[in-house]
């Protein structure tokens, strides 16, 4: 399938993301993930109410202490200088006059934001708890006690929620809160609504009265004003009727707030601060952010209004007209708004003059579009025809570059304009020092006139510089000609077109040629021939812009590994492991050729797994081979290079090694083979590896090699004869764990790693008995990876239990001992095969962390409902064994009552305790008390056994024959309706008599030896059965 290499940018973070069109943050958000966070962070940073620490980083990690956070409300409050004067005294006994946050404590006390703790106390250092900061910001907006129904924190909690300050923000309310929520939650209520007096009370007792305005915190405390959805229309680069800090926005809503007041479609100039880049705003649909007093833009953001941006070039082979415009990487044509407004080369032009232009070719345009999908604003840049030129290096002046001549050096200079802008093709503004080498740029520095900008400068020119960062890598394998041009290339299985202007070399930019001369032609067949690994780069429009490669010569030294052997009828073949990686099957020339090490052609046969060096005649054949390992006992010096042997130490560089003792100088063009993978496999040398010289660092393990030394120590090629193996540890999540040919595999989510990867085994399977768990490992040369088990980590620690608290990004785990960790920002977190995020992990969960420097790196949450063995197998691994014996003589003791023999409410509370977790010894102890207090506390079901003997039609005889009422002596039948007819007290085994019958409900009295004391109460229903029933048992409740 034919495809052009774009990067289609759909780009309202194109500026925004980076903040280059609105507030510079410099550093302060590097590093933060969260675009909630750093949203917040820089406006907040904007109107001077938050600042980074000593290395310029915000930290959103950080935990906040309660002055901390009373800064920053004091600052929202536009009250940081009364804060300086308010420094001193305090009404707090732990906050000393002179301590830092002084003033800003007694500012936010007099403000009602802030009371502290009923023993006289602030706690200045102490984090501060999510239920106190959302306290103090909703009090911040004017909110008192009194307002709120309800208890606190709930109360002022619910308040929060309903104003959206806790909007994006998960927390718990016991939990503290970090700079990070801290940020988004003071952001979120800059936006709110503030409560104001609306009538003051009197002396006669009139209540002052309170009313919520529609004025938000941000513009009646600092003065602040947002104005939403305001269209730029101008910039200074476009239009010399402004100035260099002014922008010209059409307004979007009408606004009348305080001393701010707008209609919609206003059309505003406006100043801007120096913090406000007003580079890449022109079209775009923005919050425009204006001081009350002096009206200028202090911060600009996205508006919620929908609209898209470009950065693409223009199709000059298409119609350019009112009605339609072609865009070549976005492949679509798009049709203009009614009020459209075009700019070229950073002036207004009318839509004729933009056409012609176009029609040119090689017009770079940033397109804004309306929410309809047309063309609102374009402002476009023109380069020369074919002005995409290669970039050689750049530093923060100067910029090197080739266009079709690799002898041929061009610069471009920032000091000879007034002014460059250097954007990406996603239009990011970069820095003249982010371009390197390989990047393709195109350069407009020229006037409208034509004229070099270094020669007729003004203030309102600008150079403009847009860089291309896109380009592949694989084999060439065919190439394309239409009209006698190359207009496409195939790599990888796939096809590129190529621009008219394109350059290619193989030799790595030695020679550079314009690739539809005759020169240019000939290095394109050189590279489809070889099917060299070759880089492309890409132009602004998708099309490949610059082909080079690497396409070794045949005469040059080249090494390989003989995998098989073929000696018959005079003919010599081998197979051979290049040192490109590739296995390639060649015939020998004997009749041209030396061949060292080999006496006879003859003696090739069974030289496999022999290294060799050689080369190769102009048919492909070889034509020189010399024997250079594995042994390097009887290899030949061949009066350039010399086989030694050695061990490989600890001590690493990238451009020298260490054997033994002695240090050696290694090329830049290093080969080595990892031949320890064809011993390994029974002399199976298809298993030897060609590995990178890079990954040898860190697994110096006395690993035995061979270097193929210059009489200079210089190492220019590496035979690794035994197993290498890395010391650096690494932590995993095993998601799954199969066998493939005998051998074994694991999958793992890698912490520091973006995708997943499957790594064969070498050593230690038995350390992840299933898949699921973490792993420590360290991979071999070969990319095998050796498990460790976790005990012998130099590196890591484990620790399984449960989480007990949460704190920022700490977590306490409770094990043996309470340990608490830091979880890292990019942690890899899983439950069972689900990836899950530090969010997903809360109180009462059981975990196994794998710990470095004190800092969790991967996470497991167990399912505690399918996974409960493994847990504990795991806690047992980690931890000291729980002691249980005391656990089960409870549950054996349990296990022998009988329910029925107690009250269902007692029982129950037995059965709770036996459903108590076990996850921990702490757990463990408190289960058994609580079994054993259930057991204590049981209640046994109160009864009574009756004989009944009923003659005939009456009387009947009943006998108590026994009861397990402790102290019971005595009963009674009763009657509550009519007293005088209850029995006579009888004795427990005596007769009682009465004129009952058979389906009649009569009720007992159990009674204490002194015949009046109730001890208990039951109901007895007379059997039909006209001879009686015995052994009657029935209920008796106690009596109250």
């Amino acid at each position: 399938m034919k495809k052009r290499l774009v990067s289609l940018v759909l780009v309202l973070s194109m500026i925004l993301g980076s903040m280059s069109m609105g507030f510079a943050a410099g550093p302060l958000t590097e590093g933060i993930e969260d675009s909630k966070v750093v949203k917040a962070v820089e406006r907040l940073a904007a109107f001077g109410i938050v600042e980074g620490f000593e290395d310029g980083k915000y930290h959103p990690e950080y935990d906040v202490t309660r002055e901390q956070f009373a800064k920053v409300l004091v600052e929202a409050l536009g009250l940081g200088s009364a804060a300086t004067a308010a420094q001193g005294p305090t009404k707090f006994s732990d906050v000393e006059a002179d301590r830092w946050s002084a003033g800003y404590v007694n500012v936010a006390v007099g403000q009602g934001i802030l009371k502290g703790y009923p023993d006289g106390t602030f706690g200045p250092a102490k984090n501060v708890t999510y239920a106190e900061a959302v306290t103090m910001l909703v009090r911040a907006l004017g909110y008192q006690d009194s307002f709120l129904p309800g208890t606190w924190p709930g109360n002022y909690v619910a308040k929060a929620a309903e104003e959206g300050i806790t909007s994006g923000v998960v927390y718990s309310p016991t939990g503290t809160a970090d700079r990070g929520s801290m940020a988004v939650m003071l952001n979120n209520t800059l936006d709110a609504d503030v409560i104001k007096i609306q009538e003051y009370g009197t002396l006669t007792g009139t209540e002052i009265k309170y009313v919520k305005t529609d004025i938000s915190l941000l513009a009646e405390k600092m003065g602040i004003h947002k104005l939403e959805e305001a269209v730029v229309t101008a910039t200074p680069k476009v239009d010399s009727g402004i100035d260099e800090d002014q922008v010209r926005v059409v307004i979007g809503k009408d606004y009348d707030v305080k001393k701010v007041n707008y209609d919609k479609d206003d059309v505003v100039v406006f100043d801007v601060i120096d913090k406000v880049d007003t580079t890449n705003l022109l079209g775009l649909s923005l919050n425009v952010y204006v001081d009350e007093n002096d009206k200028d833009v202090v911060f600009v953001e996205e508006s919620d209004k929908p609209f898209r941006v470009l950065y693409d070039v223009v199709d000059p082979d298409e119609n350019v007209n009112e009605d339609e415009i072609t865009l070549i990487k976005a492949d679509k044509e798009y049709s203009f708004e009614d009020d459209y407004e075009l700019y070229l080369d950073n002036k207004s032009v009318n839509m004729a003059t933009f056409a012609a232009e176009a029609g040119k070719g090689d017009l770079f345009v940033k397109a804004v579009l309306s929410n309809k999908g047309n063309i609102k604003v374009i402002d476009a840049q023109r380069f020369e025809k074919g002005g995409a030129v290669i970039a050689l290096k750049a530093d923060s002046t100067t910029l090197t570059y080739r266009i079709d001549d690799a002898d041929d050096e061009y610069t471009f200079k920032t000091k000879d304009y007034d002014k460059v802008v250097v954007m990406d093709n996603a239009g990011n503004i970069i820095k003249l020092e982010d371009i390197k080498a390989n990047d393709v740029a195109y350069i407009n520095d020229v006037n409208m006139a034509g004229d070099d900008l270094e020669e007729a400068a003004s203030k309102d020119e600008v150079a403009y510089v847009v860089v291309v960062k896109e380009s592949v890598t694989g084999d060439v394998t065919r190439y394309r000609t239409s009209g006698g041009d190359v207009v496409e290339v195939r790599l990888n299985g796939t096809a590129y077109d190529v621009a008219s202007n394109a350059t290619v070399s193989s030799n790595e930019d030695k020679d550079v040629y314009l690739i539809n001369d005759t020169d240019g032609i000939d290095a394109l067949d050189d590279i489809t021939d070889d099917d060299a690994d070759a880089l492309l780069l890409f132009d602004a429009k998708g099309y490949v812009r610059h082909i080079t490669t690497d396409a070794k010569a045949s005469s040059a030294d080249m090494y390989g590994v003989i995998t098989a052997t073929n000696v018959s009828f005079g003919s010599v073949e081998v197979k051979m492991l290049t040192q490109d990686e590739s296995v390639v099957r060649y015939d020998v020339d004997f009749d041209a050729a030396e061949f060292e090490g080999y006496a006879t052609e003859m003696a090739i046969d069974g030289a496999e797994g022999d290294i060799v060096k050689y080369t190769l005649n102009k048919d492909g054949e070889i034509d020189s081979m010399i024997k250079v390992g594995p042994d390097a006992d009887g290899t030949t010096d061949d009066g350039k290079w010399t086989a030694v042997s050695g061990t490989l130490g600890d001590d690493f560089e990238s451009d020298s090694l260490k054997l033994g003792t002695k240090w050696y100088n290694v090329s830049s063009n290093v080969v080595v083979f990892d031949y320890f993978e064809g011993t390994k496999a029974g002399n199976d040398f298809e298993d030897v590896n060609v590995v990178d010289y890079a990954s040898l660092d860190g697994k110096g393990d006395n690993g035995d090699v061979i270097v193929f030394v210059n009489d200079k120590d210089e190492v220019r090629f590496v035979a690794l004869v035994s197993k290498i193996t890395s010391d650096d540890e690494r932590a995993a999540y095993v998601l799954n764990k199969w066998v493939k040919a005998g051998d074994d595999y694991v999958e793992v989510a890698e912490y520091g790693v973006a995708e997943n990867a499957d790594f064969e085994v070498s050593a230690g399977i038995a350390n992840v008995p299933e898949r699921r768990v973490i792993a420590i490992f360290t991979e071999n040369t070969d990319g095998t990876v050796d498990i460790m088990n976790p005990a012998d980590s130099d590196d890591f620690t484990m620790y399984t239990g449960e989480v007990t608290s949460i704190s920022g990004r700490f977590i306490t785990i409770e094990g043996d001992d309470s340990v608490s960790v830091r979880v890292e920002t990019n942690a890899v977190v899983y439950e069972k095969g689900d990836v899950k995020d530090f969010s997903d992990i809360d109180r009462g969960d059981n975990v196994t962390v794998a710990v470095k420097n004190a800092k969790a790196q991967v996470v497991k949450i167990y399912d505690m409902d399918d996974e409960t063995a493994l847990y504990n197998a795991t806690y047992d691994a980690h931890n000291t064994p729980l002691d249980k014996v005391a656990l089960d003589a409870a549950e054996l003791a349990a296990a022998a009552l009988d329910a029925d023999d107690y009250t269902a409410e007692s029982f129950a509370d037995l059965t709770a305790a036996l459903a108590l977790p076990e996850t921990s010894q702490a757990l463990v102890d408190a289960k058994v008390a609580a079994i054993n207090a259930a057991i204590d506390g049981l209640v046994e079901v109160l009864t009574a056994t009756a004989d009944v003997v009923v003659t005939g039609l009456g009387p009947v005889d009943i006998t108590i024959t026994e009861s397990n009422v402790t102290d019971a002596a005595k009963f009674q039948i009763v009657y509550e309706e009519d007293p005088d007819l209850n029995s006579a007290v009888t004795d427990i085994g005596s007769l009682a008599t009465d004129l009952l019958a058979a389906g009649d409900v009569i009720t007992i009295n159990i009674l204490a030896a002194d015949g009046v004391t109730v001890l208990a109460t039951g109901t007895l229903t007379i059997p039909a059965a006209s001879t009686g029933d015995a052994d009657i048992v029935f209920e008796v409740t106690p009596a109250e």
